[in-house]
């Protein structure tokens, strides 16, 4: 090879080609939210109805479409370039602020952030969680309250046509003497009770049975329950 053609070869390798913007700064399509990076290159746009959101300090913003909503985030001396139809553009206050140029119609630029781009790419807010259950504390006993606490107990008791207020689990109790009333709080409880005519039985508990007389004919008790698989029966044969 001639000594020429090497030197010519040399003096031709170092030039170097363009450079081409960050590819993720650039968008060519319709219908997408993204956030995307320009980390100091140009932001391109081509598509229409994009939700975008630039930041990483771009060097400037070229638009092309229709119905997009972008925010910039602009290096100082950038440059803002939209053509086409209703666009909207907020790009970080700077000094001295871009050069503007608009083509179209219905075409909105300002400084600014927080706008419409970053509410739909902005994480769904939580639904607030269930307020706290508030369990109201078990009744203090009255006067003339016959309470029975205790778990896993079994205990005969005289009302002596008392009110009775119930508190535990597992339990097996009976009450004689035709009790004014039965409340229990309580779960899995089995209760025996002689009741006066009209008496009134509250199970708050679950999986609580209640067996039930009448200690002299008259009408039949007021029953609320609020537990789950709970319930207050009359025993067979019982005074009617």
């Amino acid at each position: 090879m001639p000594a020429s053609s090497a030197l010519l070869i040399l003096a031709v390798a170092p030039l170097a080609l363009p450079v081409a913007a960050r590819a993720d700064a650039v968008v060519d399509g319709s219908h997408r939210t993204e956030l995307l990076d320009c980390a100091g290159a140009a932001a391109v746009v081509n598509g229409d109805a994009n939700n975008l959101v630039f930041h990483g300090k771009c060097a400037s913003l070229a638009l092309d479409g229709a119905g997009n909503t972008v925010e910039i985030d602009l290096a100082p001396g950038g440059a803002l370039r939209v053509s086409g139809n209703g666009n909207h553009v907020l790009f970080t206050p700077i000094v001295p602020g871009p050069v503007i140029v608009t083509i179209g119609s219905d075409n909105a630029v300002a400084a600014g952030s927080g706008g419409a781009a970053s509410a739909a790419l902005a994480p769904p807010i939580p639904d607030a969680p269930p307020p706290p259950v508030s369990v109201a504390p078990p009744e203090a006993p009255r006067p003339g309250t016959l309470f029975l606490r205790g778990d896993g107990i079994t205990r005969m008791a005289d009302c002596a046509g008392r009110n009775v207020l119930i508190e535990g689990s597992d339990s097996r109790i009976t009450l004689t003497g035709g009790c004014r009333s039965v409340t229990v709080q309580g779960h899995a409880d089995t209760i025996v009770a002689s009741l006066q005519p009209g008496a009134r039985i509250a199970i708050a508990g679950d999986g609580v049975t209640l067996h039930y007389d009448l200690a002299a004919p008259g009408a039949a008790p007021i029953v609320s329950v609020t537990g789950r698989d709970s319930g207050a029966l009359r025993r067979t044969g019982a005074n009617r």
